[in-house]
């Protein structure tokens, strides 16, 4: 019996892989404010598992809305992407349904583009954001606003 102790309280002592893979990362995220005047940054501290990518946990948390007093949310819908490739340019390939889902007058457009724009061009390395619909370009894929090419300087309202 002696000789398991020093192995189950090894064990018991010893961290899950995936603890061990975990990296935590600050980043900031922009929501409109309440009154639709313009754009609030908010720190938030994720938990990043091995091989998960910082720019699907930002479109995640955007999802989950603000935390800050005073912030609007930005997505009525969210859906996964099919795909999110970096090359300094984010790709953003959602489904149709998500833009059609996520349908606003040109200001809430001007919100929901602008907050996804401007928290994944806080992170390290990019240059830009384009949105896909279902892998092809679109002139205006969320209805009022031109997406056919990278947007690669921040939204101001």
């Amino acid at each position: 019996m002696k000789r398991w102790i020093p192995l189950l309280v090894f064990c018991l002592c010893a961290p899950p892989q995936a603890a061990l893979a975990a990296k935590k990362l600050s980043v900031t995220l922009y929501f409109p404010d309440k009154d639709a005047n313009g754009f609030q940054s908010e720190e938030r501290m994720l938990l990043l598992e091995s091989g998960e990518q910082i720019e699907r946990a930002v479109l995640w948390e955007l999802a989950r809305g603000p935390e800050t007093k005073g912030s609007s949310k930005v997505m009525n819908k969210y859906f996964e992407p099919l795909s999110v490739e970096v090359k300094r340019v984010v790709y953003l390939n959602f489904p149709r349904r998500f833009y059609e889902k996520n349908r606003f007058g040109t200001t809430g457009e001007t919100f929901l583009i602008g907050s996804i724009v401007n928290s994944l061009l806080e992170l390290p390395g990019i240059e830009g954001v384009q949105f896909l619909v279902d892998g092809e370009v679109e002139e205006a894929a969320f209805g009022h606003i031109c997406t056919d090419e990278p947007f690669g300087e921040k939204f101001v309202y």
